[in-house]
């Protein structure tokens, strides 16, 4: 591995934590998380981020690596690597609102960033509003199946796999930082979730620390 990464070209950012190995949304999250509240320690500083979309595994792709397996003539496949080769990008800004390739850039309150709401104001209320609200649309699954007398055990792999996964979307990141407020909106479900299957909430409690002690380690 270590003489595969002496031949990655310089352009691969060592902060692209996507379609990488031992990185994920929690990594993306923590780390603007901590850069930008590292730099409002300072006194009298506020933080500008700029969220450009390049939803794409192929900008990781080195093309000089794939052209061959394109399985074309080799003019075409020179044609094209040619056309790839040394392609740098600008954007050429005038001054306030940004403008790159002479659209505006929109200022906004907050932004999903990838799966979780990001406030200017780094409170996490919306995201809490989304989550519950995405967990409240699956509880009425989760009611019918206990209509139809599935069986607890699968009451409640049903629960992990589709409610406890989006509240613990990214969950290092921003849970401690919620309000009492939001950790009460969120314990809601949880409960709910506890009466439709059926089990105590030290059950529950104790399959959340479990969760939390894998995430952080």
């Amino acid at each position: 591995m270590r003489h595969v990464k002496t031949q990655l070209p310089p352009s691969l950012d060592p902060m692209q934590l996507a379609y990488r190995p031992n990185h994920s949304t929690d990594d993306a999250i923590s780390t603007t998380l901590h850069l930008a509240l590292t730099h409002l320690d300072n006194k009298d500083s506020y933080v500008r981020m700029l969220f450009i979309d390049f939803s794409s595994a192929f900008n990781t792709i080195i093309p000089q690596h794939l052209i061959d397996k394109l399985g074309l003539n080799t003019s075409l496949c020179n044609w094209m690597l040619d056309f790839l080769t040394e392609r740098p990008q600008r954007a050429q800004s005038d001054y306030s609102p940004l403008i790159i390739d002479r659209f505006s850039v929109e200022i906004v309150k907050s932004i999903k960033f990838p799966d979780v709401y990001l406030a200017e104001n780094f409170t996490w209320s919306l995201n809490t509003s989304s989550i519950t609200k995405k967990a409240q649309q699956r509880l009425y699954f989760l009611r019918r199946l206990r209509k139809a007398h599935l069986p607890p055990l699968i009451l409640t792999t049903f629960y992990r796999e589709t409610i406890e996964s989006i509240l613990s979307s990214c969950i290092t990141a921003w849970f401690g930082n919620c309000t009492v407020s939001d950790h009460k909106t969120l314990q809601r479900i949880v409960r709910t979730a506890e009466k439709i299957i059926g089990v105590s909430h030290s059950q529950t409690v104790q399959q959340a620390i479990r969760f939390l002690n894998t995430k952080l380690n």
